[in-house]
Protein backbone atom coordinates (compact mmCIF):
# COMPACT_ATOMS: atom_id res chain seq x y z
CA UNK A 1 0.00 0.00 0.00
CA UNK A 2 1.24 3.67 -1.04
CA UNK A 3 -0.12 6.27 1.54
CA UNK A 4 1.12 8.87 -0.25
CA UNK A 5 -0.39 7.91 -3.79
CA UNK A 6 -3.30 7.48 -1.32
CA UNK A 7 -3.24 11.02 -0.19
CA UNK A 8 -2.55 12.28 -3.77
CA UNK A 9 -6.05 10.20 -4.52
CA UNK A 10 -7.40 12.02 -2.18
CA UNK A 11 -5.87 15.22 -3.01
CA UNK A 12 -7.24 14.70 -6.87
CA UNK A 13 -11.00 13.88 -5.09
CA UNK A 14 -10.75 17.43 -3.55
CA UNK A 15 -9.91 19.12 -6.76
CA UNK A 16 -12.83 17.48 -8.43
CA UNK A 17 -15.11 18.72 -5.99
CA UNK A 18 -13.84 21.66 -6.32
CA UNK A 19 -14.20 22.28 -10.21
CA UNK A 20 -17.97 20.45 -9.39
CA UNK A 21 -16.62 17.67 -10.96
CA UNK A 22 -18.39 14.80 -8.96
CA UNK A 23 -18.63 11.99 -11.52
CA UNK A 24 -14.51 12.40 -10.88
CA UNK A 25 -15.36 11.54 -7.63
CA UNK A 26 -18.37 8.18 -8.11
CA UNK A 27 -15.48 7.08 -10.56
CA UNK A 28 -12.78 6.67 -7.93
CA UNK A 29 -15.52 4.55 -5.59
CA UNK A 30 -15.99 1.34 -5.70
CA UNK A 31 -19.62 -0.58 -6.16
CA UNK A 32 -20.29 -1.14 -2.13
CA UNK A 33 -18.36 2.58 -1.40
CA UNK A 34 -19.56 2.96 2.12
CA UNK A 35 -20.70 6.31 2.24
CA UNK A 36 -21.79 7.85 5.46
CA UNK A 37 -22.23 11.26 6.63
CA UNK A 38 -22.36 12.00 10.95
CA UNK A 39 -24.38 15.61 10.72
CA UNK A 40 -27.58 16.26 12.10
CA UNK A 41 -30.98 15.79 10.04
CA UNK A 42 -31.02 19.48 9.37
CA UNK A 43 -28.60 19.31 6.46
CA UNK A 44 -29.70 17.76 3.37
CA UNK A 45 -26.92 15.44 2.64
CA UNK A 46 -26.50 13.94 6.03
CA UNK A 47 -26.95 10.11 6.06
CA UNK A 48 -26.09 7.60 4.76
CA UNK A 49 -25.19 7.13 0.55
CA UNK A 50 -23.56 3.58 0.34
CA UNK A 51 -23.54 1.93 -2.68
CA UNK A 52 -21.39 4.19 -6.38
CA UNK A 53 -25.43 4.49 -7.36
CA UNK A 54 -25.96 6.60 -4.75
CA UNK A 55 -22.74 8.65 -4.51
CA UNK A 56 -24.05 11.05 -6.73
CA UNK A 57 -27.02 12.01 -4.80
CA UNK A 58 -24.92 13.35 -1.54
CA UNK A 59 -23.07 15.55 -4.01
CA UNK A 60 -26.22 16.95 -5.75
CA UNK A 61 -27.88 17.32 -2.70
CA UNK A 62 -25.12 20.18 -1.51
CA UNK A 63 -25.21 21.58 -5.08
CA UNK A 64 -29.12 21.70 -4.69
CA UNK A 65 -29.33 23.19 -1.01
CA UNK A 66 -26.16 25.01 -0.85
CA UNK A 67 -23.68 27.66 -2.21
CA UNK A 68 -20.78 26.32 -1.11
CA UNK A 69 -18.59 29.36 -0.40
CA UNK A 70 -15.37 27.49 1.37
CA UNK A 71 -13.84 24.36 1.12
CA UNK A 72 -10.59 24.13 2.20
CA UNK A 73 -8.42 20.70 2.94
CA UNK A 74 -5.50 21.98 5.65
CA UNK A 75 -3.75 18.85 6.68
CA UNK A 76 -3.66 14.48 5.58
CA UNK A 77 -2.64 12.07 7.47
CA UNK A 78 -2.04 8.37 5.80
CA UNK A 79 -1.98 4.80 7.66
CA UNK A 80 -2.26 1.53 5.05
CA UNK A 81 -4.96 1.65 3.21
CA UNK A 82 -6.56 4.73 5.04
CA UNK A 83 -6.08 8.57 4.48
CA UNK A 84 -7.73 11.01 7.66
CA UNK A 85 -8.10 14.40 6.03
CA UNK A 86 -8.72 17.80 8.02
CA UNK A 87 -10.37 21.14 6.74
CA UNK A 88 -12.65 23.90 6.86
CA UNK A 89 -16.29 24.28 4.85
CA UNK A 90 -17.94 27.18 4.57
CA UNK A 91 -21.97 27.68 2.39
CA UNK A 92 -25.29 29.36 2.65
CA UNK A 93 -28.43 27.44 2.52
CA UNK A 94 -30.29 28.30 -0.42
CA UNK A 95 -33.49 27.76 1.87
CA UNK A 96 -32.67 30.05 4.67
CA UNK A 97 -29.79 32.23 3.14
CA UNK A 98 -28.02 31.85 6.36
CA UNK A 99 -24.16 31.19 6.21
CA UNK A 100 -22.76 28.11 7.94
CA UNK A 101 -19.55 27.11 8.37
CA UNK A 102 -17.30 24.08 9.82
CA UNK A 103 -13.74 22.18 10.51
CA UNK A 104 -14.41 18.63 9.46
CA UNK A 105 -12.88 15.56 9.69
CA UNK A 106 -12.64 12.48 6.44
CA UNK A 107 -11.34 9.06 6.71
CA UNK A 108 -11.08 7.61 3.35
CA UNK A 109 -10.36 3.81 3.15
CA UNK A 110 -9.12 2.52 -0.20
CA UNK A 111 -9.65 -0.99 -2.01
CA UNK A 112 -6.74 -0.59 -4.33
CA UNK A 113 -7.00 2.96 -6.50
CA UNK A 114 -10.89 2.97 -5.18
CA UNK A 115 -12.81 4.44 -2.24
CA UNK A 116 -14.18 1.58 -0.47
CA UNK A 117 -15.18 3.63 2.52
CA UNK A 118 -16.08 7.21 3.07
CA UNK A 119 -16.66 9.15 6.53
CA UNK A 120 -17.23 12.30 7.23
CA UNK A 121 -17.70 13.85 10.92
CA UNK A 122 -17.87 17.85 10.88
CA UNK A 123 -18.86 20.62 13.32
CA UNK A 124 -23.25 20.30 13.85
CA UNK A 125 -23.10 24.04 14.59
CA UNK A 126 -23.16 24.14 10.59
CA UNK A 127 -27.39 22.46 11.34
CA UNK A 128 -27.97 25.60 12.00
CA UNK A 129 -27.57 27.52 8.48
CA UNK A 130 -30.60 24.85 7.64
CA UNK A 131 -33.03 25.41 10.50
CA UNK A 132 -35.46 28.31 10.12
CA UNK A 133 -35.00 28.04 13.80
CA UNK A 134 -32.33 28.31 15.33
CA UNK A 135 -31.22 25.09 16.20
CA UNK A 136 -30.68 25.92 20.17
CA UNK A 137 -34.01 27.61 20.47
CA UNK A 138 -35.69 23.81 19.64
CA UNK A 139 -35.03 23.11 23.36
Amino acid sequence: MNEQKNIEIVKQLFDAFNRGDAEAIVARCTDDVHWMVHYPPTIPWAGDFSGRANVGRFFSAIVDNSDVLLFEPKEFYADGNRVIALGAFACRSKETGKRGDADWVFRFEFRGDEVCSYIQFADPSLAEAFSPVPVSAKG
